[in-house]
C-alpha cells in the first residue's frame, strides 16, 4: 500500500500480511529514505517509527550533457564525489533528459544522526548465513526530476567517493566490503569492494554501482549472536511498543533500533564478543536506564543470550490541563 504522513508525521496502513516480515519504505523530498521490516500481529496495531535527516545536497545537473556528471563537496562532506556518464537516468522506462537532481547523504557510522537513520541492522546477508558488519562511511544516494525518483539505465554505472572519517582514517583498511540495503529483503548484501583513495585534504573509499540507494563500506564481522532483553517500569511490568537503541561500547562501531513486543521484551542478533550500551527511547519516560552487556561466544545451550533488564522509570499518568475565557 501507499499513504502519506499528516501534519503530525504519523501514518497507518492496513490490511498488511499478517505473521510475515512486511518492508516499509518512507521517502520524502529533502529528506533521506528510511526502511525497516516489521512483522505485523493479527488484530494488533504494531507501531513503527523512522528517522529521516535532511540530505545534505541537492544539485541541479543536465541530464543529456555530453561530458559526465561530476559533483565534489565541501565542508562537513568534504572528499565526497558523484560521476555518471550522460543519458544515464531512466523513468518509468524512458530515457530522461533536461535537469535532474542528485541528492545524497553522507554518514559518519561514530555519529548519532547514523544511529537512527540507518536501515535494517548492521548484519549481511548471503549465500552463507548471516554476519555483522562493522561500518567505516555510509552514503545515501538519490536522483529524482520533479516528483519522480529515478534509476540507472542498464548499462549505466556511478562512481561514489565516500568520505572517511577523520577519527577513523588511522585505521580504515586499503579495502573494504561494500555493502548496499536490499528494501525488499530487509537486509544489507554484499556487492563488491571499495578502495581506500587519498584526496587533498581527504581520505575516501571509492566504488562503483548499479544503483541508487543506500551504500555501507566496512569490515564483515564474526557469525551473530542471538540476544534478548525486556524493558520494563518501576514495577517490573514489561514496556510495549518502545523503540531499544542498542550500541557499540567499543570499537565495533555499530548500533541498531529495536521494537520490544507485547511483554515489553526484543530479540536481535549482535556481533559475539562485542560490548554494548543498550537504552529506551520512550518518548514519555521520565528517565532511563542504560544497561552494559558483553555479547557472549556461546549461549551456554539456550537459543539466546538474556541481556539483563532495561529499567525506565514511566509516568503513572498525564494530567491534561486547559482554560477558557480571559486570564483575568
Amino acid at each position: 500500500g501507499f499513504t502519506h504522513t499528516n501534519l503530525a508525521g504519523e501514518f497507518t496502513l492496513t490490511n498488511l500480511p499478517t505473521g510475515e516480515s512486511v518492508p516499509v519504505m518512507c521517502t520524502g523530498s529533502g529528506r533521506v529514505g528510511y526502511a525497516r521490516n516489521i512483522r505485523v500481529t493479527g488484530g494488533k496495531t504494531t507501531t513503527f517509527r523512522g528517522w529521516m535527516p535532511t540530505l545534505d545536497a541537492d544539485f541541479p545537473i543536465t541530464a543529456e550533457a555530453p561530458a559526465p556528471i561530476d559533483l565534489a563537496s565541501t565542508g562537513s562532506t568534504k572528499g565526497f564525489r558523484f560521476e555518471a556518464p550522460p543519458s544515464a537516468f531512466v523513468f518509468d522506462g524512458g530515457v530522461v533528459t533536461g535537469t535532474v537532481n542528485v541528492q545524497f547523504k553522507v554518514y559518519d557510522p561514530t555519529g548519532e544522526s547514523m544511529r537512527k537513520a540507518y536501515p535494517g541492522v548492521f548484519e549481511m546477508s548471503d549465500d552463507g548465513g548471516k554476519s555483522m558488519t562493522r561500518s567505516t562511511t555510509a552514503v545515501f544516494l538519490r536522483v529524482i526530476q520533479g516528483a519522480n525518483e529515478l534509476s540507472l539505465t542498464a548499462d549505466a554505472s556511478v562512481i561514489v567517493d565516500a568520505p572517511i572519517p577523520q577519527s577513523l582514517a588511522g585505521t580504515a583498511a586499503d579495502a573494504s566490503a561494500l555493502l548496499t540495503y536490499d528494501v525488499q529483503g530487509g537486509a544489507w548484501k554484499s556487492v563488491g569492494v571499495a578502495s581506500r583513495v587519498e584526496k587533498s585534504g581527504a581520505s575516501v573509499y571509492r566504488f562503483a554501482v548499479n544503483s541508487l540507494s543506500w551504500f555501507n563500506v566496512g569490515e564483515v564481522l564474526s557469525q551473530p549472536m542471538c540476544v534478548v532483553g525486556c524493558v520494563v517500569d518501576q514495577r517490573d511490568a514489561g514496556m510495549a511498543d518502545v523503540p531499544v537503541q542498542i550500541l557499540s561500547a567499543d570499537s565495533s562501531r555499530f548500533s541498531t533500533v529495536v521494537m520490544t513486543g507485547d511483554a515489553g521484551c526484543f530479540e536481535t542478533t549482535l556481533p559475539r564478543g562485542a560490548n554494548v550500551n543498550v537504552k529506551s527511547l520512550d518518548d514519555v519516560a521520565l528517565s532511563a536506564q542504560t544497561v552494559n552487556f558483553t555479547v557472549p561466544y556461546d549461549a551456554g545451550g539456550a537459543a539466546c543470550a538474556s541481556i539483563p533488564p532495561v529499567h525506565e522509570n514511566a509516568p503513572d499518568f498525564v494530567v491534561m490541563l486547559g482554560w477558557s475565557g480571559d486570564a483575568g
